[in-house]
């Protein structure tokens, strides 16, 4: 299946860590976020509170030679954020007209990267009922299905060992009863917030055991739940709980409407950024980090994405952005590393250049992260 019309512009969407609704085809808007959900205790002793963030550009995946490589590079990208705990994927376009202050549309390639990111962000078990019979996915959607399973915390299985909190989907809700939301569980879960159907939210469950209570206007024994922030897991026990995804249109805007806080530490990832020993690496301390890479189709530089195309570096980028034309990398970012050093070729893809970097950068992120 081959990608085509790669200049076709698609409307932006929102994102987020809960994907969209596909039955419905409208954004599902994020966590849910009822009454007094983030009232909790100040993160605990074994908690993070720091957050990781990185942003690819979109336009990688304008050109692919094949659907399939496309969800494959998104995949890869995945299983990167997954494995190293980043809290926030950024897919930004880093085409000409997504430079433009009236912008409102985004590459073919920006949405289906986010597409993608966002459907393999959703654990398994909510997929059916966010999403639809699996035989109706678009294309891209059925490819990521059968990509291998990463099974971080929050894709939790039924038959897995026991942890306070999991992820759910809102399958019932009636004025005065509460909702019923499947957490992937024998048991259904009620929760007192009365949230619309197909809602995805992360639930506490109780820190030992559940406690059950047979709710009549449902007719059915359930767990007693609580609808909290998906950040909670993080914050309080130091569970990794995937990673929220957001667009933004341009460079510009990766530094702005974070999900996670305002970024106190950005790291640039370039070829040409300074050569430095991960282990001599020293970081300010920070609360919320951003590591940027280059890489988008379109311009002449040193890396090659899923189409082979010459990309574009940050220092093309950078240039390209209104008000930065006499800027240089070292300008924008706190730090700009060469994060991929000693290559054995010459030139390095995107996606590849993601598990590299970092791998390269955990041992001072962890040091350096605000405790």
């Amino acid at each position: 299946m081959g990608e085509k019309n790669d200049k076709k512009k698609h409307k932006k969407h929102k994102s987020s860590h809960h994907p969209n609704n596909e039955k419905n085809s409208k954004p599902s808007g994020g966590a849910a976020e009822p009454p007094n959900a983030t009232d909790y205790d100040e993160p605990g002793p074994s908690g993070r509170k720091w957050t990781l963030s990185v942003a690819v550009p979109g336009t990688l995946l304008d050109q692919p030679p094949s659907l399939e490589v496309a969800v494959c590079v998104a995949g890869q990208i995945a299983r990167a954020a997954a494995a190293f705990q980043v809290d926030e994927v950024v897919v930004y376009d880093d085409s000409p007209a997504a430079q433009s202050p009236v912008a409102c549309t985004v590459t073919h390639g920006t949405a289906l990267l986010a597409r993608v990111l966002q459907y393999l962000d959703t654990p398994p078990h909510l997929r059916p009922n966010m999403y639809g019979d699996p035989a109706q996915l678009a294309p891209e959607l059925q490819l990521a299905a059968a990509l291998p399973m990463v099974n971080p915390p929050h894709h939790a299985r039924p038959s897995g060992s026991w942890i306070p909190y999991r992820e759910g989907v809102v399958l019932k809700s009636e004025q005065g009863t509460g909702s019923y939301v499947d957490v992937g569980l024998d048991r259904m879960v009620w929760i007192e917030h009365e949230l619309p159907q197909h809602t995805r939210l992360t639930v506490h469950l109780g820190d030992l055991e559940p406690e059950t209570r047979f709710m009549a206007a449902y007719s059915e024994t359930m767990i007693v739940g609580k609808a909290v922030s998906p950040s909670q897991p993080r914050e309080q026990l130091g569970l990794y709980w995937g990673f929220t995804v957001r667009v933004a249109l341009g460079l510009k805007r990766v530094f702005k409407d974070s999900a996670v806080g305002q970024y106190d530490l950005t790291i640039g990832s370039s070829p040409s950024g300074a050569d430095t020993d991960p282990l001599e690496l020293v970081l300010p301390v920070f609360k919320h980090a951003l590591v940027v890479f280059g890489g988008g189709n379109g311009g002449s530089g040193r890396s090659s994405g899923a189409g082979g195309a010459a990309e574009d570096d940050l220092e093309q980028l950078v240039s390209r952005v209104s008000d930065w034309e006499h800027k240089l990398p070292q300008d924008v970012f706190n730090l700009y590393l060469n994060t991929t050093p000693h290559l054995g070729t010459l030139r390095l893809r995107t996606e590849d250049a993601v598990p590299i970097a970092l791998s390269y950068l955990v041992t001072p992120i962890l040091k350096y992260g605000r405790r």
